[in-house]
Parts: structure tokens; sequence; C-alpha cells
């Protein structure tokens, strides 16, 4: 039985590294495994909004880069945690600096094939 969860999660960071937040999940029922034992468990980007902050307030600017990641943890795989990784700065001639920062509105879409019930 195919399982779809929509999962929001909120990130908040500076220019200087990326950021992340986890949201922990709650799977109604045991995840089927594939034939090499792994979980089938998957999570996609489902939509993000990710807005600039200049001291605490909207800023409009050139992007130099942007980005938005979400995995299932990748240092457990027995766990049921979605982690966000997301980043912005902005493109020369602005220069980043402390008072820059980001927040990032993710909606994950987390899959899992479960076991049937009988």
């Amino acid at each position: 039985m195919l399982w779809l969860k929509v999962v929001d999660i909120k990130v908040s960071g500076n220019a200087s590294e990326p950021a992340s937040a986890n949201a922990d999940i709650t799977i109604p029922g045991k995840v089927r495994r594939d034939a090499s034992d792994h979980r089938v468990l998957q999570v996609a980007l489902k939509s993000f909004q990710i807005d600039a902050v200049v001291n605490g307030n909207p800023w409009e600017f050139s992007i130099g880069r942007a980005q938005v990641d979400v995995e299932l943890n990748p240092e457990d795989p027995e766990s049921d945690r979605v982690t966000v990784r997301a980043y912005l700065r902005p493109a020369p001639p602005h220069i980043p600096d402390p008072a820059f920062q980001f927040r990032a509105d993710v909606r994950a879409l987390v899959i899992a094939d479960l076991e049937e019930k009988h």
C-alpha cells in the first residue's frame, strides 16, 4: 500500500553556509523492504519559498546561488526523519555580510510502500 505525507519544514540561515532543519514523521505501519533489505521509502521536494532578509526586513537582490535539498536521515537509514538543507547568497556586487540572512518554507513529500495488513 502506497502512503504519502506532505511535511512542512522551516529553515533559516545566512550566506556563509547552508542551514538545515529536521522533521520527524510517523509512518502508520511497517515499511516494505526491497530485495537488498532497504526500506522502500523516499522523500521529494514538493515546493519551497526562500526569502532574503537583511536586518530582519525582506530584501530584493540578484541571486548568486539558491539551493534547497531534502533527504531522509543519511546517518540512520532506519530513521523516519526528513532533513532539509537550504542556502541562498546574493550575486556580485552584493557582498554578503552578517546582516544578510534567509528563511525558507519547504514542503517535502514522503512516499512509503507499506506492507499489506492481512
